[in-house]
């Protein structure tokens, strides 16, 4: 890099520069001192204003006081006194004395009665003055001289006032205009025989004596002292001076650490890397980092982008210097060494064709170039070599393409191949062409680039032809192929790829005019598996079916796995309706076979819908929907069979998907609510527990069924809200009754077996009974058969978990199950509750009779207590309490009633005499 004009460090060391903060600081410290001079000034100035208004306005009180009593005095009292000296005859020369006689000597009096010594009193002064005034105290002093001159040549002239520097002390002085001597007073100017001999000697005949009438001026004087003022505002300047100065050292110190932290740093850093930029080329480019404060932040910025434009044009310049050296040497050669212009062309020739042959030995694919008219090869990279076999570049040159590549001895085109060269020769364009080889490690697929080289003229001179293989991007992409449209489990279509065969099929029949059929499959109880067995063994299960299925189908149906254990089966060209069910048959016969997965040899089977197109549908969505519809029906009328689809069945799924959205709907708006049934005890006549009974107020439909909601939402799994919603609840109120002064009640809930299995299930029932406060010895748990008898170390372990927490435990509708007695005796169950079923027909019908005394005899060989449900009439009451059968429930004592009608029961016993002979008691 160039070097700047530049000061090195050496050359300023003769010579001291100030630092910034420095002129900072003096420039801070000299506007300061200036504002605080100008203030002290500003204050001291204003003081002595002050100081000087109050003076004026003293002098003026003073002078308007004197001027009053002058006047009172020269209009009222003299005049009386000159009239009656003038009625009384000749006068006393000593009474007749000109002193007492003034108005200006009554003044004088006045003041020294206020102020004591008028000339005395802290400086204040008032005086009468006069030039040539017979009394020497009246004489004019040079200023006042000065003022009574004045006011006989301006007879407008009343009034001067201003500040006297006298005997070295400020005052402040107000001389006005008096009174022209009255005619009264010449009697003893004009004519000194008048005067009284005393008065004479006194003054002397020379004074004030021959005056005419106007002649004599006099001027009245106040002088208000103003040392004193002048001296507290210099006194207070002072003191500002002193905090001033105290401010000062503060906001100095405070100045210099600021400006030491904010600026002399930050620009210590830049100087520090200037000075680096300076001697070190190597630092361009460098940066500084942020500071403290946006105009430093903006200098850094502005310095960073210097640095960073200063390495640029460094590097531009060195670059454009090396580019012009070079420029002018090879311009030099050219001209000193003309006669070497050939061996420079070779030079440069060979340069570039090394340039080159590094170029195309870098790529990593095969390349050659290729002469456009004969096909010979003319240039190849190393890569190329490498797969043909050849050792050196030489060994290739000269020969044709087709024979080094495929080994032929003419052109590819000869044998009608496609040939990506003449393609790109023909086109004057870039060519792709793909191509299948097989090879002893099998198939390979390669992908040919020819591009065309025209020359100056714009004929295709050249051809570069490069060639990759491309078979693992093949195989790539048929794995994302797969993965888009086939089941990662069982290789088949998945849901996608078959509504777009399905689609196609539809179409296709259509213009044949022919039938197609959807058959919808859907495993029976296969979750049981999963659970039991678990799902690696479900997984292998799965497998086996959909080779089952492929090997039902001929090659133009389509077999795809939608999702979970759920089947789609497209079958084209339907002659008969009764075709697909044929089908569905053999489908049916060949899982009715076991199927062995590892160790384990299962039993299934499947419930299978059938729509037909375009009977049942015309579009794709509706007619899979539409199979899936008569699949449910399937299930629904018992599994393991076939079901086409009818348009009822539409209606009943639409209702179906309207009761589950009811559902939902419900639970969000809080819908449901709570009847509790009585369970009465014989012996005491009390309710001794109460059964929680949910029920659904639709706002539209009205009241609502259990029996039709109860079982849609086993099936979609909304019982677990349901569950939990009625647990909570009934947990609540059976509190609120014990706190309101029933203490023996109870709370029964009945518990779904999803609910059951849950894996929370323990920790759902700690948290409802912590959350409402209800002991848990005052919860009992309901249960069915069936799902007890579902996982028997697992429902014992529960059970157990629930005995322990106090819960009590019954088996709801006992006798209606599969209960096994030999694991019935392990169960943790404290009572057990005879289905209404066996009670409705009591005693008319012996099996019911037999079944209600064999669950009485075996509740007692197990200890266990018993309740009979559905008790309706007296009779069955009578029967079941001859048999010991003690607690009961039905329409009989109570219906289901709501919190508010129960409140009469919970405080009421009932002895048992009072049910002989009446057949209603509260509710009924």
């Amino acid at each position: 890099m160039p070097q700047m004009d530049q000061q090195t460090p050496k050359q300023t060391q003769g010579r001291k520069t100030p630092r910034i903060s420095h002129v900072l600081g003096l420039v801070n410290v000299t506007l300061f001192i200036l504002a605080s001079l100008a203030l002290v000034a500003f204050v001291n100035y204003g003081m002595r204003s002050h100081a000087l208004e109050e003076a004026r306005n003293r002098a003026q009180v003073i002078l308007q006081r004197n001027l009053a009593v002058h006047q009172y005095f020269n209009s009222k009292l003299k005049p009386r006194l000159f009239e009656r000296l003038e009625q009384s005859g000749p006068v006393d020369p000593a009474y007749f004395d000109p002193t007492w006689m003034s108005s200006t000597y009554a003044v004088r009096e006045i003041n020294r009665i206020f102020y004591g010594n008028v000339e005395n009193n802290d400086g204040l002064y008032y005086k009468e003055a006069a030039i040539d005034a017979r009394s020497p105290h009246n004489e004019a002093d040079q200023h006042e001289k000065a003022f009574l001159e004045a006011l006989r040549q301006e007879p407008s002239l009343n009034e001067w006032s201003g500040v006297r520097e006298i005997g070295g002390n400020p005052f402040f002085e107000v001389l006005v205009r008096g009174e022209t001597m009255e005619t009264p007073c010449l009697r003893c100017h004009l004519d000194p025989q008048m005067a009284p001999a005393d008065l004479v000697a006194r003054y002397g005949p020379e004074r004030s004596f021959d005056r005419f009438e106007g002649q004599l001026v006099s001027a009245l004087s106040v002088r208000i002292p103003l040392a004193e003022a002048y001296a507290g505002a210099d006194r207070f300047s002072r003191a500002l001076y002193g905090v001033i100065g105290g401010v000062l050292v503060v906001l100095f110190s405070l100045q210099w650490f600021l400006s030491r932290r904010l600026l002399i740093t930050p620009l210590k850093t830049i100087r520090s890397k200037v000075v680096q930029i300076a001697h070190e080329d190597s630092c361009l480019g460098e940066q500084v980092g942020d500071f403290a404060t946006r105009e430093l932040n903006e200098v850094a910025a502005a310095f960073n982008s210097l640095s960073t434009n200063l390495k640029v044009s460094r590097d531009t310049l060195e670059s454009q210097v090396a580019q012009r050296t070079e420029e002018l040497n090879q311009t030099n050669r050219l001209l000193e060494e003309d006669i070497q212009e050939r061996q420079a062309v070779e030079d440069a020739l060979r340069e570039s064709s090394e340039f080159n042959a590094s170029i195309i030995n870098s790529l990593h694919d095969a390349l050659i170039v290729i002469d456009a008219q004969d096909y010979r090869i003319l240039a190849a990279n190393e890569v190329f070599l490498q797969e043909t076999g050849f050792e050196h570049e030489q060994d290739v040159l000269g020969r044709t393409c087709h024979g080094v590549i495929h080994g032929f001895s003419s052109p590819c085109f000869n044998d009608g191949r496609d040939c990506s060269l003449v393609r790109s020769a023909a086109a004057g364009e870039k060519v792709v062409v793909e191509s299948e080889e097989q090879t002893p490690a099998g198939t390979r697929f390669k992908e040919v680039v020819a591009v065309p080289i025209k020359a100056a003229d714009g004929q295709i001179r050249q051809i570069i032809h490069i060639s990759r293989d491309v078979t693992e991007r093949k195989e790539a992409e048929s794995r994302i192929r797969e993965l888009a449209y086939f089941d990662a489990l069982t290789g088949l279509p998945n849901r996608r790829l078959f509504m777009d065969r399905l689609w196609q099929s539809m179409k296709m029949v259509q213009r044949r005019e022919k039938k197609l059929a959807v058959l919808f499959v859907d495993l029976d109880r296969f979750k049981n598996i999963n659970d039991s067995l678990g799902h690696q063994v479900g997984d292998e299960l799965l497998v086996r079916v959909a080779r089952r299925l492929e090997e039902c189908t001929r090659n133009m149906d389509t077999v795809a796995r939608l999702s979970g254990d759920e089947f789609a089966i497209i079958l084209e060209d339907v002659e008969h309706d009764d075709s697909p069910a044929i089908f569905a048959q053999r489908i049916l016969d060949i899982f009715a076979d076991p199927l062995q997965v590892g160790e384990h040899q299962t039993y299934t089977s499947c419930s299978i819908g059938i729509a037909l197109f375009p009977r049942d549908a015309e579009d794709a969505d509706t007619l899979l929907k539409n199979a899936d519809i008569a699949m449910y029906e399937a299930k629904r009328l018992g599994r393991n069979r076939y079901h086409f689809f009818a348009e009822a069945m539409n209606g009943l799924a639409l209702k179906r998907l309207e009761l589950e959205n009811g559902i939902r709907r419900a639970l969000l708006n809080d819908e449901f609510f709570l009847c509790f049934q009585p369970q009465i005890n014989l012996e005491t006549g009390r309710i001794t527990c109460l059964e929680a009974l949910v029920r659904w107020q639709d706002p539209v439909k009205g009241l609502v069924s259990p029996g039709e909601f109860i079982p849609l939402a086993e099936e979609t799994a909304l019982i677990l809200a349901i569950d939990e919603w009625v647990l909570y609840n009934a947990c609540r109120q059976c509190r609120t009754w014990r706190e309101n002064g029933n203490p023996e009640v109870k709370v029964a809930v009945n518990i779904s077996g999803m609910q059951f299995k849950q894996p929370k299930f323990i920790d759902l029932i700690d948290r409802v009974l912590a959350e409402t406060g209800l002991p848990s010895d005052c919860l009992e748990l309901e249960l069915t058969e069936g799902h007890l008898m579902d996982n028997i170390e697992s429902t014992i372990m529960t059970l157990t978990d629930l005995k322990v927490r106090g819960i009590t435990l019954a088996i709801d509708d006992f006798g209606t199950g599969y209960s096994s007695l030999s694991y019935l005796k392990n169960f943790p169950i404290d009572r057990v509750k005879i289905d209404q079923s066996f009670v409705r027909r009591l005693p008319e019908d012996g099996s019911d009779k037999a079944i209600v005394e064999a669950i009485l005899a075996l509740a007692r060989s197990l200890d266990l207590k018993v309740i009979a449900e559905g008790v309706e009439t007296l009779i069955q009451l009578d029967y079941l309490k001859t048999r010991d059968c003690l607690e009961m429930q039905g329409y009989f004592f109570c219906r289901p009633c709501r919190v508010e009608d129960l409140a009469l029961l919970l405080q009421k016993a009932i002895p048992y005499e009072e049910f002989m002979g009446r057949a209603v008691i509260a509710g009924r």
